[in-house]
């Protein structure tokens, strides 16, 4: 929600662009799936929410994960997870993904590469990842890998329907704008760490002049409100601006694996003839954005 309510635009992943309209609509699980997404039909018209990023899509990048579990002996503690799946049959893997998302990602043979590939093309792209607050062993080793570069606070819809979403972008457009503009400079500021304290301060500027805009506009932003399918409930979330390595979903997946498990010795009686790729993403950092909500939300009479 606090990305769709300050992103100046939300690239996600759409399941079955890939497997054909035609194979995707004859998914029982799928149809489900795509049932619970239908409130957001308003966002997709509107351009706010998109599956690519001026012509470039996070598939590719999803597959090139999956790809990498395959073939790097360093992620050979999660390779388990994937023999569950035929990611080859569209069929099977769609309906793997609907439902897993549908149970909110509990099966890390689905979740894992398709986090890793929304890191992979933030990082190719300069996008900013929004993430929720560490809850799983994962998440918190994750947080481990994470540079601390400042934290702000800003109000916005924890719950809302689309247009009511739509309304609060149109109504604080300037705010949001310069909100937009400050995080983008602190994206682009990840390998000049000197530059970012002044930065910061521009960022909090930012979100302390939209905090404000948004009480000020407090009965324009709720107006009409007793009509709409979903009651707005307003609340200010924390947003953490972490640096992470492009890679780390899955360096702390293995942390996360091994911890429970600590890896047995192996023979190995044979040895890959794949050759040895290089990442052109090896060592590259993102900026991610890490949102907790805070305190008690207000909700609309």
């Amino acid at each position: 929600m606090a990305a769709l309510a300050l992103a100046r635009r939300v690239v996600t992943v759409l399941p079955g662009t890939s497997a054909g309209e035609d194979t995707a609509r004859t998914l029982p699980a799928f149809s489900r799936f795509m049932k619970s997404w239908t409130w957001t039909v308003p966002l997709w018209k509107a351009g706010l929410l998109t599956t690519d990023l001026d012509g470039r899509s996070p598939e590719h990048d999803i597959w090139d994960a999956t790809r990498s579990i395959e073939r790097d002996a360093a992620y050979l503690p999660l390779r388990h997870f994937f023999h569950q799946h035929d990611h080859e049959d569209p069929r099977t893997y769609l309906t793997a993904l609907a439902n897993d998302l549908m149970k909110g990602g509990p099966d890390p043979g689905i979740s894992l590469p398709v986090a890793a590939g929304l890191d992979r093309f933030a990082a190719r792209t300069r996008c900013v990842v929004a993430r929720a607050a560490a809850s799983s062993l994962a998440q918190r080793a994750e947080a481990s890998l994470a540079a601390p570069v400042g934290s702000l606070v800003v109000p916005v819809f924890v719950q809302a329907n689309a247009h009511r979403i739509l309304h609060y972008r149109e109504v604080l457009e300037d705010q949001i704008a310069r909100f937009n503009a400050s995080i983008d400079r602190l994206s682009h500021s990840l390998d000049e760490p000197k530059a970012q304290p002044a930065l910061l301060r521009d960022a909090q500027a930012a979100a302390a002049a939209l905090s404000a805009a948004f009480e000020q506009a407090r009965d324009e932003l709720f107006m009409s409100a007793g009509d709409d399918d979903v009651r707005p409930v307003e609340g200010a979330v924390s947003i953490a601006a972490v640096s992470l390595p492009s890679d780390a979903v899955f360096t702390s997946s293995v942390r996360a694996v091994e911890h429970l498990a600590p890896p047995a010795p192996v023979a190995c009686a044979a040895t890959t003839t794949l050759p040895a790729l290089r990442d052109e993403l090896a060592g590259r950092r993102l900026l991610s954005l890490v949102v907790r909500p805070l305190g008690r939300s207000s909700i609309a009479n």
